[in-house]
């Protein structure tokens, strides 16, 4: 199903993004915010429309998410939450697509046709304002009809599976919670839903995200906290091995050894005076290496060939 095509459907046994009722009447109930005084407080955190976006269009999608008749009563009545989702849409009628720049309401059933991977990671770029830039994007298959996404984030080469053709990847998303700290970036994924099945992937500073939860109330958490999506599947192991090149050996055989690094596959560089190859994120496929006394250390995570 695609993207532009979901709410198109308006199949009523797809489960609509509302309140989830069991959670909401725990709660505290909240006061009603008027629909032009949320959009003042969302642009005071920096959240505003591209112009060709109407209030027409807004409670439209609205509601064709809740399938709620009196739809801005539904959106004053859940202040901030409803809208929010709304930030990260798009459509086809706007001149640039998206309706901000800000954040990304998805599900994994957007998933389908395997192209809207490319899409998402291109927008998970977007939303970073430079910080995080994903190129040289493709999907692939291999032989035994598993999918890839090949792609270079900041430059570095990745590559990630997916499923076998036909299935979803949620662990695709939750890929991306790893990447703000193996870059050294400043700001984080956020991630945010209110109980239905579709949801909000944003990107902020501790700042921000103290600032945006304070003022708008709602709970939105760094991606990659709960259970929201699986970790990826890995058939690789821990290794470690040891070359007898020892740290006492003259200067001049040391001076060599970075420039064998350089040739070899994998080499992303030193982090911090150490070593590294093929990812700074130890939950994928990487290596480091240390002079020890034993000699020169790797560590890594890898296949067993």
């Amino acid at each position: 199903m695609g993207l532009f095509s979901f709410f198109s459907n308006k199949d009523k046994s797809i489960k609509p993004i509302e309140q989830n009722k069991s959670v909401k009447s725990e709660e505290q109930k909240v006061d009603r915010v008027a629909y032009e005084e949320q959009l003042k407080t969302f642009k005071s955190l920096g959240y505003e429309y591209d112009i060709e976006v109407t209030k027409e269009m807004i409670l439209r999608d609205v509601f064709e998410m809740s399938w709620e008749d009196e739809t801005e009563q539904h959106i004053e009545n859940n202040p901030f939450s409803i809208l929010y989702y709304t930030f990260g849409w798009r459509d086809p009628k706007v001149k640039n697509y998206n309706y901000t720049e800000n954040c990304i309401w998805f599900d994994l059933e957007f998933f389908d046709p395997n192209i809207q991977y490319k899409w998402f990671m291109e927008r998970m770029g977007a939303i970073t304002n430079g910080e995080i830039e994903y190129t040289d994007i493709s999907i692939e298959t291999d032989n035994e009809e598993w999918e890839w996404i090949k792609f270079k984030v900041n430059g570095i080469r990745k590559e990630w599976r997916l499923e076998k053709i036909g299935y979803t990847a949620d662990h695709f998303v939750q890929r991306f919670s790893y990447l703000p700290n193996e870059l050294s970036t400043e700001g984080k994924y956020t991630y945010y839903d209110n109980g239905g099945q579709q949801w909000v992937i944003d990107y902020a500073t501790k700042d921000e995200q103290i600032e945006f939860n304070e003022i708008t109330g709602l709970n939105r958490e760094w991606l990659g906290l709960g259970n929201h999506f699986n970790n990826p599947p890995t058939t690789m192991k821990y290794h470690n091995r040891n070359l007898n090149i020892w740290y006492q050996l003259p200067k001049d055989v040391w001076d060599k050894i970075p420039s064998i690094y350089e040739k070899s596959e994998g080499w992303l560089g030193f982090r911090e005076g150490i070593p590294c190859w093929y990812s700074h994120n130890e939950s994928e496929k990487f290596i480091m290496a240390s002079s020890e006394p034993s000699g020169l250390a790797f560590y890594g995570l890898m296949v067993m060939v």
